[in-house]
């Protein structure tokens, strides 16, 4: 249930958050695991103030059960977007360089 619930959150924010830190001219996968780190740090503070007004605070561990991996899986998600997004851009770009007629 976990990875359904929060891939819905990691696409509706990261997708978006990704495409423009790609049209701003980022190229790192660091600065991308920087970014989805960022983006998680903001979901999870979201998640823990609505989790801890329905629920209290007798329960708050169970946000952090599911926050820390969550950390890791969307800094590598995000790195790994970017690495492979700069691959496949400079693959394609090779690739038109050796259509065009000399």
């Amino acid at each position: 249930m976990t990875v359904v619930a929060g891939g819905v959150p990691y696409l509706i924010l990261g997708g978006p958050a990704l495409y423009y830190w790609r049209r701003a001219g980022y190229h790192s996968p660091l600065s991308a695991a920087c970014l989805g780190f960022g983006i998680n740090a903001g979901l999870f503070a979201v998640a823990s103030v609505v989790f801890i007004l329905l629920e209290g605070l007798q329960d708050a561990h169970k946000v952090l059960f599911f926050a820390i991996p969550g950390f890791m899986f969307a800094m590598f998600w995000c790195a790994g977007f970017a690495f492979l997004y700069n691959r496949f851009t400079r693959l394609s770009k090779e690739v038109d360089q050796h259509d065009q007629p000399q």
